[in-house]
């Protein structure tokens, strides 16, 4: 009986788990408070794109689908030589615990059409602020921009050797992570920006350049290019 008991139990914990983790539905209002304007034409998400929203748009799409397989989040890394992070496997990507941290082990690909999709989502969104947005990554320039317009000088620093939540290193303007915690894609295939929890951070050399299909420490912040007003 005490065995039946404990299965039960590990049951109940793991339907509660799955149940907690489901997507919950799009608060495109609540995306659009996180736009923040850099100049009159481009705004950026204050945070890095969370596992939370990216298991969302995952939720939306046909499993059976062609391209579903370059979406897909390469948990497997995890347990590559460098990084001996076995549990994350199972835990990061779902787990209740990681909701709130950057989706990593995803292609360039996966990024691409999250942020066609989310375009899609806000441009039908009927209470939104802008008429038509295009929500993309941003050119190795706009990055740049973004930096040297919101990085703060304090947080040069990576604190943690290890992923931390979107929301760790505070920046000026309400930015968060810019150089902490994992690097950013750009729009050009191959060629991330930033720090990361694996590398550090060095000033003198933001610029990544990379040829895997995804790594650990690598995820995504979308810009957002402002249309028709």
């Amino acid at each position: 009986m005490k065995t039946i008991s404990i299965y039960c139990s590990l049951i109940f914990i793991f339907f509660s788990i799955y149940s907690y983790c489901q997507p919950k539905a799009l608060s495109m209002k609540k995306i659009e408070k996180n736009f923040i304007k850099i100049n009159d034409t481009i705004y950026v998400n204050k945070y890095e794109t969370s596992n939370e929203l990216y298991n969302l748009f995952l939720s939306k799409q046909i499993k059976n689908d062609s391209n579903y397989s370059l979406l897909e989040i390469d948990s497997i890394n995890w347990i590559l030589p460098e990084y001996m992070e076995a549990p994350l496997v199972e835990l990061y990507q779902l787990h209740p615990a990681y909701l709130n941290y950057p989706v990593v082990n995803i292609s360039y690909e996966g990024a691409t059409l999250f942020c066609k999709w989310l375009t899609e989502c806000y441009n039908n969104f009927p209470k939104r602020k802008y008429n038509k947005v295009e929500i993309c990554l941003p050119s190795k320039e706009e990055w740049d921009l973004f930096y040297f317009y919101a990085a703060s000088k304090k947080n040069y620093k990576q604190i943690k050797y290890s992923v931390s939540p979107i929301d760790t290193y505070k920046e000026k303007y309400s930015f968060y992570n810019i150089l902490g915690s994992v690097k950013e894609m750009t729009s050009t295939k191959g060629l991330a920006k930033g720090g990361d929890w694996k590398n550090g951070i060095d000033l003198l050399k933001l610029d990544y350049y990379y040829n895997e299909k995804s790594t650990p420490f690598i995820g995504f912040r979308f810009f957002i290019v402002i249309k028709e007003k």
